[in-house]
């Protein structure tokens, strides 16, 4: 037995719209850098294991995104923010901004400086996280937040993949930090349902393949962004006020609980190339049933690509208040993935 007292960190849980956003209140190192990506960076190389402890199973899952507050970079920032997923750094996470403002505003742990906005520094540049809140006898409660993403745009639409049973046609986007493949479920050959979930973890996986060695997938002004991020599955959805079922499943094969606010982004970015975007804000359903609504609010270039900035909101509960502890001697200190 080792004699090192074990690593205590406590952290609150809040989903939005069914993703798990994982805000750390104490015991956690302080992110360092000069940028908010340098300060991403350094946090997972020199404390992976204990990212890794707080995402990975036995105390996370593959669907727990990490959030760690520190000082922002950028001048009229209210916080930095640092996200992480299964140990690696995120640039952004949609559903993670809007579960951090949540959090937040709630347990006021930030005051900010703007009345009903938060103005957050992250490693995609400072977003600012607007949000409904209203005062009852249990204290504040955030109604919903909503925030715009960086430009998203279509790389390529239409194009034919050959499967080894099918070909199917998938549009490529970039959903503000990430390259997607978006891809008609029913064309994919899988129903857009839970109980499908292994089925279009393999689809996924035949697409991103396929993709790869026929799609050169580089960000017209940031060569360095090269890589597909995932697959988006879309079909009918199930609610009656939503217009279209989305579904992220990432490189790695996990699935987004929520629209995700990436794939939502990419996937309004395909329907204003199809002029079925409109005025109104669109609803997107999850797989679980939750939605985010999204709209277009600027036409903006990137490089010479036409692109679009997409505000994206949803809503938030706090599930879960936690204290971790992580035993020097524990075979599974820094989790485990499968």
């Amino acid at each position: 037995m080792s004699n090192r007292t074990p690593e205590r960190v406590t952290a609150v849980d809040a989903h939005a719209a069914g993703g798990v956003v994982r805000l750390v209140t104490g015991g956690f190192p302080v992110p360092r850098g000069r940028t908010m990506t340098a300060k991403a960076d350094t946090l997972a190389r020199r404390h992976s294991g204990l990212c890794g402890a707080l995402t990975l199973e036995p105390r996370g899952h593959d669907g727990v995104v990490l959030a760690v507050l520190c000082e922002p970079v950028t001048s009229g920032a209210d916080a930095g923010i640092v996200f992480l997923h299964g140990g690696g750094p995120l640039p952004l996470c949609g559903h993670g901004l809007i579960g951090v403002a949540t959090i937040a505003i709630e347990r006021r742990l930030i005051v900010p400086r703007a009345p009903g906005t938060l103005h957050l520094d992250t490693a995609a540049g400072m977003v600012a996280v607007a949000f409904d809140a209203v005062d009852s006898q249990g204290g504040t409660r955030v109604r919903n937040a909503r925030y715009t993403g960086p430009a998203a745009f279509v790389l390529a639409g239409g194009v034919a993949l050959d499967l080894r049973s099918r070909t199917v046609r998938v549009d490529v986007a970039f959903g503000g930090t990430e390259f997607l493949v978006i891809a008609d479920s029913e064309s994919a050959g899988v129903p857009l349902a839970r109980a499908h979930v292994s089925d279009l973890r393999r689809a996924a996986g035949a697409i991103l393949s396929a993709a790869g060695s026929s799609i050169a997938a580089v960000h017209p002004a940031d060569g360095s962004i090269r890589e597909f991020g995932g697959v988006v599955f879309t079909g009918p959805p199930e609610r009656s006020d939503a217009q279209l079922r989305c579904q992220a499943i990432y490189a790695e094969g996990a699935v987004d609980r929520s629209p995700s606010g990436s794939a939502v982004s990419g996937t309004m970015a395909v329907l204003d190339r199809m002029g079925l975007a409109g005025r109104e804000p669109v609803i997107l359903e999850s797989l679980t049933g939750t939605i985010m609504r999204a709209r277009i609010v600027e036409h903006v270039e990137v490089g010479a690509t036409p692109g679009v900035r997409v505000e994206v909101e949803g809503s938030a509960w706090i599930i879960a208040d936690h204290e971790f502890h992580v035993a020097p001697d524990d075979p599974l200190a820094h989790g485990v993935s499968w």
